[in-house]
């Protein structure tokens, strides 16, 4: 899979945030507190979307209450990214209303192709890279 692209309309402390990686192996490198770590559970949020619930044991905040945006309004982003068999994907998630929509290269509505997840919606990414 190659990440063609991440706009992150809010997530955490990212608001308005549109990444373009570059062809090849990119690395980020940043200092603490950044937002690296943020990043990554955006882009895992993306495919496999995020839990509710209640706090755990230890007091912290269920995934989808702790990436809930400190700014702006929209708790949303959109991820496009490759297969190596050159098929394109276009993924839309609302964490907000609880929405993911699955988009083919042909700007086709494939969501409901998918197996679905009570929780976190389709299941594109276990399908499409074999990972869950």
């Amino acid at each position: 899979m190659k990440i063609k692209l991440l706009d992150i309309k809010g997530f955490g402390k990212f608001n308005q945030v549109k990444l373009k990686p570059a062809e090849g192996f990119n690395i980020i490198f940043e200092k603490n507190e950044s937002g690296k770590s943020t990043l990554l559970a955006f882009i895992r949020a993306m495919l496999y979307g995020l839990k509710g619930g209640r706090r755990s044991k230890d007091g912290s905040l269920p995934p989808l209450k702790h990436y809930k945006p400190w700014n702006g309004d929209q708790y949303a982003g959109i991820l496009e990214y490759a297969l190596d068999n050159g098929k394109t994907y276009r993924v839309g998630r609302n964490f907000d209303k609880g929405t993911v929509k699955v988009y083919d290269e042909g700007a086709n509505d494939i969501t409901s192709t998918f197996p679905q997840s009570r929780d976190t919606g389709p299941q594109f990414a276990e399908e499409h890279l074999g990972i869950d």
